[in-house]
C-alpha cells in the first residue's frame, strides 16, 4: 500500500486524480470501505471521502498516486488530508496549513499515526492483499549500518511559545512561532488598493471551483488524460 499525506483540508482520497470518479470492482469496493472506516474512528466523520478528482472539485493530471495505483498496480494507493484550519485568514497559510497550538499539534500527530495502524489492520479485507503477504518480498533485505556509540542530542526546529489567543475567526495574526522558521507574510493589496479581506470575498465571489472546472475543461480538450510521471503538474 502507499499514502500520500497533505494539510489544507479534512479528506481522505483514493484515485483517480485525473477522472471524477473511483475505479470500479471488489478492490475499490473495499479501499472505498476502509476509507469510511478510517473516517469514522480518525476525522469523526468530517472528512470528505471518495476520488480526489471528484471531492476536490478540479482535476490533478500525472499524480503519483494515480501513477502508483494505475501503473504500478499497487492495490491500496491513499490520499490523506489530515488537517485544515478553514477559518484562517486568506493570507494566513501557515495557520492554513498547520497546528499552531502544542495541543493541536500532538492530537493531530497522535490520531493520524494511529491511522495507519487501523489501516494496518483493515488492508487484509481487500482481496488482493492476503495474497500479497504470502509472497515473497521482491525487494532483497539490507543490513542497516551499525548506529554510532554516542547519538547527540537532537536540536529542536522551533522553540516553544505561548500560542496567540483568535478572538475572531478572520483574525489575521500570524503566531510568534512563524518567524522563527523564517516565514513573515507581506501585505497583500488588490489593485484597487483594497484589504486582503476584500480579495478574499471577490475570490469568493468568482466562485473558485468553477475555475478549477474551466481549466480541467481545457486540459481535457487538449487530450492530457492518462496519468504518468511525465506528465506531472499543477493546475492551481
Amino acid at each position: 500500500g502507499w499514502v500520500n499525506t497533505h494539510s489544507g483540508m479534512e479528506a481522505l482520497f483514493m484515485p483517480f486524480d485525473h477522472q471524477a470518479r473511483i475505479p470500479h470492482g471488489a478492490g475499490s469496493d473495499a479501499m472505498m470501505s476502509i476509507l469510511k472506516t478510517l473516517n469514522t474512528e480518525h476525522c469523526s466523520s468530517r472528512c470528505a471521502v471518495g476520488s480526489g478528482g471528484k471531492s476536490v472539485g478540479y482535476l490533478a493530471h500525472g499524480t503519483a498516486t494515480d501513477y502508483i495505483y494505475s501503473t504500478l498496480q499497487v492495490p491500496i494507493v491513499y490520499t490523506w488530508e489530515i488537517f485544515g484550519d478553514q477559518q484562517a485568514h486568506v493570507n494566513d497559510c501557515f495557520r492554513m496549513f498547520n497546528p499552531i497550538t502544542v495541543e493541536s499539534y500532538e492530537s493531530t500527530v497522535s490520531n493520524w499515526a494511529n491511522a495507519f495502524f487501523t489501516l494496518i489492520r483493515l488492508a487484509p479485507t481487500h482481496p488482493d492483499v492476503p495474497s500479497m503477504l504470502d509472497t515473497p518480498a521482491l525487494i532483497p533485505r539490507i543490513n542497516p549500518a551499525p548506529l554510532p556509540s554516542i547519538i547527540p542530542d537532537p536540536v529542536p526546529l522551533v522553540q516553544t511559545v505561548d500560542p496567540p489567543v483568535y478572538n475572531d475567526p478572520t483574525d489575521h495574526v500570524i503566531p510568534d512561532v512563524v518567524p522563527l522558521l523564517g516565514y513573515q507574510p507581506e501585505p497583500v493589496t488588490d489593485v484597487d488598493g483594497g484589504s486582503a479581506m476584500q480579495v478574499e470575498h471577490r475570490l469568493s465571489e468568482l466562485g473558485i471551483h468553477d475555475r478549477y472546472a474551466k481549466e480541467a475543461e481545457v486540459l481535457n480538450q487538449v487530450g492530457v488524460l492518462e496519468p504518468g510521471l511525465d506528465q506531472e503538474f499543477s493546475i492551481w
